[in-house]
This record gives structure tokens, sequence and C-alpha cells, in this order.
């Protein structure tokens, strides 16, 4: 066994023989603590669950994160407890927290209101729920909002490249006729020399023309398909207002559980403890160093002859001290 162990083992032993001093110390400091713990005013808690579509109004490919859903989160975590403080006027100083938390379908939230009484607790619950409903509805809208202020000038471009695309294919279409027609004259007239030229010429306008005709039913699908894309993310935007809701009202708030009670007497009693184990370990060394001069006491009474004279000469010594 080294001395580490040695010293451990000395120090649980020493522990164990004043445990009694150490529950003492733990218990005083837990009694005097208690009144602390118990002035800490009383807390009441309300909770509420509410449904918010976490999808955007705008449909998005892939395994996207809603931007809708995520903004909400960042409110909730920054702005949110603000707002309500805002709407609760002069009860908001009876409000001691508000939050709003996702559950797992990340459909559902969670929101959880501690007050100083139950009506407070209540009434912040559901100002929470609803401005937070509010928001999302908001941010919905911005986004379907956005979506329409893009697609209109879009719109206006593709109308102009639309025109723009058919005006070139009829005049492809009147230019073909033209050389169709030149051809034809040519032919009759026997001289036959231009004739290769001019329908090279007429096979590139050809493919002008159905290359023009490919991109112009390209634009065509998009000028028809933008509109309605607008017109299915305002209804996407109506289905989601429709679907949010609180799905549980928050009730009368109730006592929640003494936290700080808990807390201030785990710290008074490890307080305690700490103390006890001081005061232990004091106590030891006040006692070690009693006993050590107690020893130096008694071998100093024995004068160096005696020490090393042999029991019965001492013994005859003091015979003779006593005649």
């Amino acid at each position: 066994m080294n001395v580490s162990d040695e010293g451990r083992l000395g120090i649980l032993a020493t522990v164990k023989k004043r445990r009694l001093i150490l529950a003492l110390v733990v218990v005083i400091s837990v009694v005097v603590a208690l009144p602390f713990a118990l002035s800490v005013p009383p807390q009441y808690q309300s909770s509420a669950q509410v449904l918010i579509p976490a999808s955007d109004p705008i449909s998005m490919s892939g395994n996207a994160v809603s931007r809708v859903y995520l903004e909400l989160a960042a409110y909730a975590n920054a702005g949110l407890s603000q707002d309500v403080r805002a709407s609760l006027g002069d009860q908001a100083a009876g409000l001691r927290s508000i939050d709003a938390v996702p559950l797992r379908d990340q459909d559902t939230w969670l929101v959880t209101g501690l007050a100083a009484s139950p009506a407070v607790a209540q009434q912040a619950v559901s100002v929470a729920a609803q401005t937070l409903i509010n928001r999302s509805n908001d941010l919905a809208g911005t986004m379907v909002r956005d979506l329409a202020s893009t697609v209109t000038p879009f719109l206006a471009r593709l109308d102009l490249t639309i025109s723009t695309l058919s005006a070139r294919i009829l005049q492809t279409q009147q230019r073909e006729a033209a050389l169709n027609q030149k051809i034809r004259q040519l032919k009759r007239s026997g001289d036959i020399s231009g004739i290769p030229a001019l329908r090279t010429k007429l096979a590139e306008l050809r493919i002008q023309r159905r290359t023009d005709a490919v991109a112009l039913d390209l634009k065509k699908s998009k000028r028809g398909a933008y509109p309605g894309m607008v017109t299915s993310a305002y209804k996407t935007l109506q289905e989601r207002i429709s679907a949010s809701a609180v799905i549980s009202p928050p009730p009368l708030g109730r006592r929640s559980a003494p936290v700080g009670l808990v807390a201030t007497i785990g710290l008074a009693a490890l307080a305690g403890l700490l103390v006890g184990l001081f005061l232990i370990l004091l106590i030891e060394r006040r006692s070690y160093r009693r006993a050590r001069r107690i020893d130096g006491s008694s071998f100093a009474a024995v004068t160096p002859a005696e020490a090393h004279e042999p029991p019965d000469v001492v013994t005859s010594l003091g015979n003779r001290g006593g005649d």
C-alpha cells in the first residue's frame, strides 16, 4: 500500500469517526438556508400545443428545409417573448418566461409560460400561441407575394420574347414562300443553274424556323405555368392559414415545481458538507498537536540518567529519597 492509499484511508476513517459532526453541520446549513429558499415567490406554469404547417406555400424540390419553419424558429428564440410582453401591457411584469419549441413532427409547437399568477401564465401562453400563428402566416404570405412580384416582370419579358419569336417565324415563313416561288419560276424558264443555291438557302431558313418554333413552344409553356404557380401558392397559403390553430388551449396556470427551492437546499447541503469536512480536519489536527505535546512533556519528566539505569536501581534511588 503506497502513501496516497494510506492517506485516503486515513481521511475516510476520520470522516467516519466524526460523522455526527458532519451530519450536524449539513443539517444546520440546510435549516439556515430554508427560509431564504421559501421566500422565493411561487411560479405558475401553463402550456399549449399549436399546429403550424412546416411546409412552405411554394413547393420546393428535394428535401429542402422549409424557409418559413427556419425563420419561425429564429423568431421564437429571439422576438416572441418581446412581442408577448408588449401585448400583455401592464400584466407583463408578472411574466417570468415564455418559450415556444417545435415538437418532433415540426408541425406541432409547444408553448410554455411561467408567471407570478395562474391567470397571467394562461393569458401569456394564449397570446404567444396566436402571435406564433400570425408570424407564420405573415412569413408564408411574404413568400407568396415575393413570388408574385417576381413573376410579373418575368411574364412581361416572356411576352416580349414570345412576340419576337412569333414575328421572326412569320418572316421566315414568308422568305421560304418567296424562295419556293423563285425556284418554280426558274424551273419554268429552264434556267436551273441557280436552283441549288436557292435550295441551300431554303434549307437554312427551315432549320432556323424549326429552332425558333421549339423556343416559342418552351416560352409559351413557361408563360402558362407561372400564373398557375402563383395561383397555387395563394391557394396553399389559404389552406395553411386555415390549418394553423391551437389544438390544446392553455389551462389556468398551475404552480410549477419549486426548482429554486430544490437548488437552494442542494447548494446549502453541499456547502455544509464542505464546511463539515474542513471542521473535522481542523479538529483532528488540533487533537494530533495536543497529543504530541502531552507525549513530549511526559518524556521530558524523566532525567537522562534515570532513563539509562536498570529498573532496580531507579527503584532504590526512589527509596533513598524516601528515607
